[in-house]
């Protein structure tokens, strides 16, 4: 039978946890992405989420496989690359603090179209989109923000 933690230790645990937890939603809230939320809504998304380290170098997703996480580098920047017809890597853009990418693949249910590497250590929040269960307004708040992404995006390229 395992030990029982002492409810000290436990409370110390829990109270750890909400100061994390507060931190990682202070975060957030600065991202322009996570503008729309209220504290009330970042808390429901915030269960679909998960904060995760990447290493200068490491693949965090990669061409031509299908998931569905959307991801918001919190620290770092991530470097986006594609494989042309001729077989050489291309990079297509760098995500730096603040920005997300993702996005295409869920709001078109296909695989990814490009590969995202850390260019450096970097910490990402990877946000499970296969939340059927959220609150419609906050699937409402979530697409427009992929809207508005995804119109800014065609908008610099049309600069170019």
């Amino acid at each position: 039978m395992p030990e029982e933690q002492p409810q000290e230790e436990t409370n110390q645990v829990q109270s750890k946890e909400k100061e994390q937890h507060e931190a990682y939603k202070k975060l957030m809230k600065q991202i322009e992405f996570f503008q729309p939320f209220d504290d009330t809504e970042i808390d429901k998304l915030f269960k679909y989420c998960s904060i995760r380290k990447y290493e200068a170098g490491e693949i965090i997703t990669k061409e031509n496989v299908e998931d569905y996480i959307f991801y918001v580098v919190l620290k770092g920047s991530v470097r986006i690359t594609k494989v042309d017809l001729s077989h050489t890597k291309r990079h297509l853009a760098t995500i730096k603090a603040g920005g997300c990418f993702g996005e295409m693949a869920i709001l078109l249910h296909e695989k990814r179209t490009a590969t995202a590497s850390a260019e450096n250590d970097c910490f990402i929040i990877e946000i499970d989109a296969r939340m059927e269960e959220l609150e419609l307004e906050i699937q409402v708040k979530i697409l427009r923000q992929f809207g508005i992404i995804v119109s800014k995006r065609l908008s610099d390229s049309n600069l170019r």
